[in-house]
């Protein structure tokens, strides 16, 4: 995956006083990879991309990017007997997947079946949760789609 700075820094290191193919090709396997990209996961216990910021919640997430457009999907789980209230769930930890700011406060719905479901906020700083969560439960939402930092 790349940003936009990546990407230009790539090809521009790929154009010198001597082109040859090796050296175009080299330059232009990120821009590949950007069209067309690999999913990326994360987790509570991985944390590359986020670092877990909420108590009691752990969370799964998977994210697809191609250029400054990103689809998130993923679970959160309460593993506590207890009520969990509104709390931030994880941190952006990498710039590549961050929202960008001001543009894109994403507000959506998570559930474990069409009966329960929460609330979550997705911005450039964390992903929030905005209700209560029910003890020992798991929910799913679905792709959401936000705009990257350039």
């Amino acid at each position: 995956m790349a940003t936009k700075t990546g990407l230009t820094t790539a090809i521009s290191s790929a154009i010198t006083v001597v082109i040859t193919r090796a050296k175009l090709l080299l330059g232009l396997d990120e821009l590949i990879d950007e069209i067309y990209p690999t999913q990326v996961t994360d987790t509570q216990t991985s944390e590359t991309y986020t670092t877990k910021t909420g108590a009691n919640i752990n969370y799964s997430i998977t994210i697809i990017k191609s250029g400054n457009i990103a689809h998130i999907k993923g679970t959160v789980t309460n593993n506590t007997s207890s009520l969990l209230g509104a709390q931030n769930v994880f941190s952006w930890k990498s710039n590549e997947f961050k929202p960008k700011s001001s543009v894109n406060d994403v507000v959506f719905t998570a559930s474990n079946n069409p009966a329960s479901t929460i609330r979550l906020f997705l911005n450039n700083n964390n992903l929030t949760l905005l209700s209560n969560m029910q003890p020992i439960t798991t929910y799913n939402f679905e792709f959401q789609t936000y705009i990257t930092q350039d």
